[in-house]
């Protein structure tokens, strides 16, 4: 009976603090963040390392929201892209979804950096591939960016 009541004094505690990991988790991704840097090895005989930093050519914004929605805009080697999607924190790991398109990633948040590491399968079109992606947290909200150009 007793192992039973501190049981049910610990419970709640323990659900408690898993919360609070998973809220601070979501609140440091939360925010608008800026393509810097992407490092590619690919698995093949010998490796090959791409790297490619934030150019005219090659850069992106993603912008989390709080309620697990999420936007990207960039343009991929001269190709505009954007689009809306899902994203999700399990641990470490991070799910963004796309029209139903998974691409989960290891991520770290850290100093208003985030790193994105993902692992890509070899297919009969590609080898396996890691890639390190890095982006830069934007510490402007988009409200203030617009009172800004409206008082100009």
């Amino acid at each position: 009976m007793k192992n039973l009541n501190k049981m049910i004094r610990i419970l709640p505690i323990f659900f408690l603090t898993v919360m609070l990991f998973a809220q601070k988790n979501q609140d440091e991704i939360t925010g608008i963040w800026e393509f810097q840097t992407i490092t590619t090895i690919f698995i093949s005989y010998p490796n090959e390392n791409t790297m490619t930093d934030k150019n005219i050519n090659d850069r992106e914004t993603l912008t989390f929201r709080s309620d697990g929605t999420f936007s990207y805009r960039g343009i991929y080697e001269n190709v505009d892209a954007a689009g809306n999607g899902l994203w999700n924190i399990s641990g470490d790991m991070l799910t963004l979804n796309v029209n139903n398109q998974k691409v989960v990633s290891q991520y770290e948040c850290k100093k208003g950096i985030l790193l994105l590491s993902v692992n890509e399968a070899e297919t009969d079109d590609y080898y396996e591939s890691n890639s390190i992606i890095k982006y830069k947290k934007n510490n402007i909200s988009p409200k203030a960016n617009k009172k800004n150009k409206t008082s100009k």
